[in-house]
Protein backbone atom coordinates (compact mmCIF):
# COMPACT_ATOMS: atom_id res chain seq x y z
CA UNK A 1 0.00 0.00 0.00
CA UNK A 2 1.53 3.26 -0.66
CA UNK A 3 1.24 6.59 1.36
CA UNK A 4 -1.42 7.73 -0.72
CA UNK A 5 -3.28 5.03 -0.20
CA UNK A 6 -3.02 5.15 3.67
CA UNK A 7 -4.33 8.23 3.56
CA UNK A 8 -7.56 7.87 2.30
CA UNK A 9 -9.84 7.70 4.90
CA UNK A 10 -11.14 4.49 6.51
CA UNK A 11 -14.29 4.19 3.79
CA UNK A 12 -12.38 4.52 0.86
CA UNK A 13 -14.14 7.11 -0.53
CA UNK A 14 -13.17 9.89 0.23
CA UNK A 15 -9.49 11.97 1.16
CA UNK A 16 -8.67 14.26 4.60
CA UNK A 17 -8.28 17.82 3.45
CA UNK A 18 -5.22 17.85 4.41
CA UNK A 19 -4.04 15.54 2.70
CA UNK A 20 -5.17 16.92 -0.96
CA UNK A 21 -2.18 18.43 -2.00
CA UNK A 22 -0.26 15.64 -1.73
CA UNK A 23 -2.90 13.44 -3.26
CA UNK A 24 -3.32 16.10 -6.16
CA UNK A 25 1.22 16.03 -6.86
CA UNK A 26 1.12 12.38 -6.97
CA UNK A 27 -1.45 12.17 -9.40
CA UNK A 28 0.39 14.48 -11.28
CA UNK A 29 3.61 12.53 -11.26
CA UNK A 30 1.47 9.47 -12.49
CA UNK A 31 -0.13 11.03 -15.31
CA UNK A 32 2.85 12.40 -17.01
CA UNK A 33 3.77 12.06 -20.22
CA UNK A 34 7.07 13.35 -20.54
CA UNK A 35 9.69 12.34 -18.73
CA UNK A 36 10.53 16.60 -17.96
CA UNK A 37 6.86 16.77 -16.55
CA UNK A 38 7.31 13.53 -14.42
CA UNK A 39 10.38 14.68 -13.21
CA UNK A 40 9.03 18.62 -12.50
CA UNK A 41 6.11 16.80 -10.83
CA UNK A 42 8.63 14.78 -8.59
CA UNK A 43 10.04 17.58 -7.72
CA UNK A 44 6.69 19.44 -6.58
CA UNK A 45 5.90 16.67 -4.95
CA UNK A 46 8.85 16.12 -2.90
CA UNK A 47 8.84 19.99 -2.36
CA UNK A 48 5.20 19.45 -0.52
CA UNK A 49 6.63 16.33 1.20
CA UNK A 50 9.57 18.12 2.77
CA UNK A 51 7.44 21.41 3.92
CA UNK A 52 5.43 18.38 5.92
CA UNK A 53 8.41 17.06 7.15
CA UNK A 54 9.78 20.72 8.31
CA UNK A 55 6.44 21.24 9.98
CA UNK A 56 6.19 17.99 11.57
CA UNK A 57 9.49 18.38 13.06
CA UNK A 58 9.17 22.30 14.23
CA UNK A 59 5.87 22.06 16.18
CA UNK A 60 7.82 18.03 17.47
CA UNK A 61 10.21 20.28 18.62
CA UNK A 62 7.73 22.60 20.12
CA UNK A 63 5.89 19.74 22.52
CA UNK A 64 9.27 18.12 23.51
CA UNK A 65 10.63 21.45 24.60
CA UNK A 66 7.10 22.83 26.33
CA UNK A 67 7.06 18.90 27.77
CA UNK A 68 10.64 19.14 28.95
CA UNK A 69 11.56 16.01 27.25
CA UNK A 70 8.87 14.05 28.13
CA UNK A 71 8.20 12.24 24.41
CA UNK A 72 4.96 10.46 25.46
CA UNK A 73 3.71 13.69 27.17
CA UNK A 74 4.59 15.53 23.90
CA UNK A 75 3.09 13.12 21.94
CA UNK A 76 -0.39 13.29 23.94
CA UNK A 77 -0.25 17.30 23.35
CA UNK A 78 0.31 16.74 19.37
CA UNK A 79 -2.21 14.08 18.98
CA UNK A 80 -4.38 13.82 21.84
CA UNK A 81 -8.17 14.94 21.42
CA UNK A 82 -8.59 18.71 22.54
CA UNK A 83 -10.29 18.63 25.78
CA UNK A 84 -12.01 21.99 27.36
CA UNK A 85 -10.57 25.06 25.82
CA UNK A 86 -11.00 27.00 28.80
CA UNK A 87 -7.91 29.10 27.58
CA UNK A 88 -8.94 30.90 24.79
CA UNK A 89 -6.37 33.67 25.60
CA UNK A 90 -3.25 31.38 26.11
CA UNK A 91 -4.44 29.50 22.66
CA UNK A 92 -4.79 33.24 20.81
CA UNK A 93 -1.83 34.57 22.05
CA UNK A 94 0.27 31.27 21.75
CA UNK A 95 -0.93 30.76 18.05
CA UNK A 96 0.47 34.77 17.74
CA UNK A 97 3.70 33.81 18.48
CA UNK A 98 3.91 30.65 16.88
CA UNK A 99 3.00 33.14 13.50
CA UNK A 100 5.57 35.24 14.81
CA UNK A 101 8.27 33.08 15.04
CA UNK A 102 7.96 29.88 12.96
CA UNK A 103 5.98 31.18 10.06
CA UNK A 104 2.01 31.38 9.27
CA UNK A 105 0.23 28.03 8.83
CA UNK A 106 -0.92 26.47 5.88
CA UNK A 107 -3.48 23.41 5.21
CA UNK A 108 -1.38 20.92 6.28
CA UNK A 109 0.37 23.03 10.01
CA UNK A 110 -3.20 24.20 11.18
CA UNK A 111 -3.51 20.35 12.23
CA UNK A 112 -1.14 22.05 15.28
CA UNK A 113 -3.16 24.52 16.90
CA UNK A 114 -4.41 21.57 18.81
CA UNK A 115 -1.03 20.77 20.19
CA UNK A 116 -1.48 25.14 21.20
CA UNK A 117 -4.60 24.35 22.57
CA UNK A 118 -3.92 20.94 24.39
CA UNK A 119 -0.69 23.11 26.08
CA UNK A 120 -3.22 26.11 27.21
CA UNK A 121 -5.67 23.51 28.56
CA UNK A 122 -3.12 20.89 30.49
CA UNK A 123 -1.44 24.31 32.66
CA UNK A 124 1.14 24.79 30.44
CA UNK A 125 1.70 28.85 31.38
CA UNK A 126 1.67 30.85 28.09
CA UNK A 127 5.20 32.00 28.42
CA UNK A 128 6.76 28.55 28.56
CA UNK A 129 4.69 27.89 25.57
CA UNK A 130 6.08 30.91 23.94
CA UNK A 131 9.53 30.08 25.25
CA UNK A 132 9.55 26.40 23.61
CA UNK A 133 7.80 28.51 20.72
CA UNK A 134 10.98 30.65 20.25
CA UNK A 135 13.57 28.05 20.88
CA UNK A 136 11.91 25.65 18.20
CA UNK A 137 11.60 28.61 15.74
CA UNK A 138 14.27 30.74 16.44
CA UNK A 139 13.64 34.80 15.59
CA UNK A 140 11.24 36.21 14.60
CA UNK A 141 9.97 36.09 10.93
CA UNK A 142 10.05 39.85 9.14
CA UNK A 143 7.43 40.02 6.25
Amino acid sequence: MTAVQASSNAEGNGVNSREVEVHQAYYKVNRATTAVARKKAENELAAILERRHSADSKFGAIASIAMKGDAARAEEMLEGNVGTMDNVACHKAVLQASVTHCGSFDDYSMRYSRLFANLCSNDVDEQSIVSAIEAACGQAIVV
